[in-house]
């Protein structure tokens, strides 16, 4: 297997809980997380890599960085990758996240996710939840007013990777998804992932910019689908769009 090396700087306390936020469909994770990182202040204090597969270094402000970052600020670990994956290093990443987040002792593995919808643009995103084990539903059935168990569906990359390590593992693991752009970065399905967060587990973050940041880019969406119909209406052809 792939070699993954951890580092830290600073070894976190017992008992957190670990974010992921994959770079995914409409970087739903990663924007949550960052936000998060940023919202919290949390400090970064290690990072994982592959150096045989990952052959770069993310750079910020000139300062070069781990191409997965971990933050944290009791209670919450946050793992955040500046780059995607390729495929040979999806299951490496979730054993080596696994083990680390059973070497520290966390809580739970928390993953937030997109999932692909085509009508995201016509309507505000709604908030699913997927967990590894039955003994984790009633924690997540309180959220009936917010979010709703994701009944039928295949998951793939990353995040189903972190399901079904943590499932063999014995370790809880619970993964949050909203509606989001199938193609365009999606700040609203962030602030939804992160409002369920924060309806469980009481982490207090306010989603105010990024529902702002989704109006703006909805709102530029919408202004393109207008033009492409007039243009579409104007050379006689059928419309495409409802």
């Amino acid at each position: 297997m792939v070699p993954v090396d951890v580092w830290e700087a600073e070894r976190p306390k017992p008992g957190a809980n670990l974010i992921i936020g994959f770079v995914d469909v409409g970087l739903v994770g990663v924007i949550a997380a960052r936000y998060m990182v940023e919202e919290l202040g949390m400090k970064m204090i290690g990072g994982i890599d592959a150096p045989s597969e990952l052959p770069l270094s993310p750079v910020k402000e000139g300062v070069s960085q781990y191409p997965i970052g971990i933050y944290y600020k009791h209670p919450w670990l946050v793992l955040l990758p500046e780059v995607p994956l390729p495929p040979s290093l999806i299951y490496p990443v979730a054993m080596a996240i696994t083990d680390y987040g059973e070497r520290r002792g966390v809580e739970r593995i928390i993953s937030l996710t997109g999932l692909a919808n085509v009508q995201r643009i016509r309507k505000d995103p709604e908030a699913y939840w997927i967990v590894n084990s039955v003994e984790l539903v009633p924690e997540l059935e309180k959220l009936k007013e917010v979010a709703k168990p994701l009944r039928d569906g295949v998951l793939y990359g990353p995040t189903a990777t972190i399901l079904k390590v943590t499932k063999t593992k014995g370790i809880a693991s619970i993964t949050l998804l909203a509606d989001a752009f199938p193609e365009f970065p999606d700040p609203g399905a962030a602030a939804k992932v992160l409002e369920t967060l924060k309806a469980v587990y009481n982490v207090e973050i306010d989603t105010k910019r990024l529902i702002e940041d989704s109006e703006k880019i909805k709102a530029r969406l919408q202004e393109m689908a207008a033009r492409a119909k007039e243009m579409v209406v104007e050379r006689g052809q059928p419309t495409m769009y409802a």
